[in-house]
């Protein structure tokens, strides 16, 4: 399933965080991304590619800025700038187990109670196919999802060879329903 029209932008950054994971692994093959590098990579793509009245803040505190009791920050949150209504909310992980990442999903979904009109997102960066979310051919896999109020929305790919999926570079945008 792809995403809405408006959301097009959403692919197009995950797409081009696929091929700057590469490039990084590339230039520093020893090196490991941390989530914060992540992060701050994805800030920028966002805003080239979203339509012009969004404005991405990174690390919102859902207490200040949101209206959420809560000590907890969005690692992205994604407002309108005429209103100053927050559209999206997105946790970054990267590589992380399936219960690390279940997790961050099940924290959305207390937050798209509070928040039910701003999209909730989980992006997942990793340097290997997760067979949780990615099937062999790379497809988005929504079998673990069914029932779960969340699915896998897009899984974008950069890979050196076809042929070898071991080396690959993935981006996976979960929605939260």
């Amino acid at each position: 399933m792809g995403t809405t029209k408006t959301e097009h932008w959403i692919e197009s950054a995950l797409q081009a965080m696929a091929f700057w994971m590469g490039y990084e692994k590339e230039l520093f093959p020893s090196y490991d991304l941390p989530e914060l590098a992540l992060g701050a990579e994805f800030c920028p793509l966002l805003r080239h590619f979203a339509p012009k009245e969004l404005k991405i803040k990174a690390e919102q505190n859902y207490g200040e800025h949101l209206g959420i009791k809560s000590k907890d920050r969005a690692d992205i949150a994604i407002f309108n700038k005429e209103n100053d209504n927050c559209e999206y909310i997105i946790e970054i992980k990267r590589n992380g187990s399936h219960s690390i990442i279940k997790k961050d999903i099940q924290r959305l979904q207390q937050t798209k109670k509070k928040l039910p009109n701003a999209k909730q997102y989980s992006v997942v960066f990793s340097e290997k196919r997760l067979k949780d979310f990615v099937t062999e051919d790379g497809a988005a896999n929504n079998q673990d999802a069914n029932g779960k109020n969340y699915r896998i929305r897009r899984v974008c790919k950069a890979a050196p060879s076809f042929r070898s999926a071991k080396n690959s570079f993935y981006a996976i945008l979960i929605e939260i329903l």
